[in-house]
């Protein structure tokens, strides 16, 4: 359907008004093939054949106006749609813009020979803020514009950031945000820990020969989809993990979206996310390559954050 709303938006406007014209013809043709077989079954000029001419009429006529309108109204829902979708890009846009792009730039060209402890220290610290606020960036996109009431409920989405850990190389989350503003319940059995996150999709990212998003429409109808704790299904129905990859695109951390209503994220819509997703997911990829730089170049007087 959605195809062929696209085709027809590209049709000249002369085209459709014709199309338009003939399908009102279509409907006088139609009386004059039915009525032959209307007066062998009624007598002409009688009220039985006025009756069923009428009926003949009303739904003939009934059935073009209900396609028409249906289209219409199809077209109208799919253009709410996309000026949604081109909002949360612009919005998204600027969130990076505001928070990351001049201070990445500004920070990414100094070296860093030129610090010393204490102010490698204080970088280490920004750079790890800027996860946490390219993490709430993503979420606040997702809050602010899709988080409206759907059957009664809000949709509520939990954004996190997952990476391998420079203390003892398992996965773990690095950075999360949720309405909440609580720690993810996985979280909590991390520590001591390393292989707990070793069955998760992002596991699977990580060893794709060529990382590509994943995304889930329903996480109940997916039998490959592994719980970490029990019930969270329950809690994730739908979600898109997305691969970010560093300057040698090599995957260097997953960007996580989920929420609990199943089939907001979906496979059809892969485009659209993964062009949501990727403006923070950059970003987010410096940042994280640099803060494993710093750590390395740091010799062991840097703690690191994850």
């Amino acid at each position: 359907m959605e195809r062929f709303i696209r085709l027809a938006d590209h049709v000249p406007r002369w085209i459709r008004i014709a199309a338009k014209a003939y399908a009102v013809s279509l409907a006088t043709l139609f009386l004059i093939v039915v009525e032959p077989i209307l007066q062998s079954y009624f007598e002409k000029d009688t009220f039985l054949y006025a009756l069923a001419k009428f009926t003949f009429w009303f739904i003939w006529i009934g059935s073009i106006t209900l396609v028409y309108f249906f289209l219409q109204e199809y077209r109208r829902t799919r253009e709410d749609i996309e000026r949604q979708r081109k909002a949360v890009l612009s919005f998204a846009h600027e969130r990076v813009d505001r928070w990351f792009v001049r201070s990445l730039v500004a920070e990414r060209a100094t070296p860093l020979v030129r610090y010393e402890a204490s102010s490698a220290g204080e970088l280490l610290a920004s750079l790890y803020k800027s996860l946490f606020l390219l993490v709430e960036g993503t979420y606040e996109a997702l809050e602010s514009h899709f988080a409206s009431k759907v059957d009664g409920e809000r949709i509520e989405f939990v954004v996190s950031y997952m990476s391998h850990s420079m203390i003892d190389g398992g996965l773990t989350m690095v950075a999360w945000a949720s309405s909440t503003h609580r720690s993810p319940r996985s979280l909590r059995q991390r520590p001591g820990n390393p292989q707990l996150y070793n069955k998760t999709v992002t596991a699977e990212v990580y060893a794709m020969p060529r990382p590509n998003a994943v995304i889930i429409d329903d996480t109940l109808k997916d039998d490959t989809y592994a719980e970490v704790y029990s019930g969270q299904r329950k809690h994730i129905r739908s979600t898109i993990i997305y691969p970010v990859l560093d300057e040698s695109n090599e995957v260097i951390a997953t960007l996580v979206c989920h929420c609990g209503t199943p089939n907001f994220f979906k496979e059809e819509d892969r485009k659209f996310w993964s062009e949501f997703v990727e403006i923070f997911a950059r970003p987010a990829g410096l940042t994280t390559a640099r803060i494993q730089q710093l750590v390395a170049q740091s010799k062991g007087v840097l703690t690191p954050p994850w």
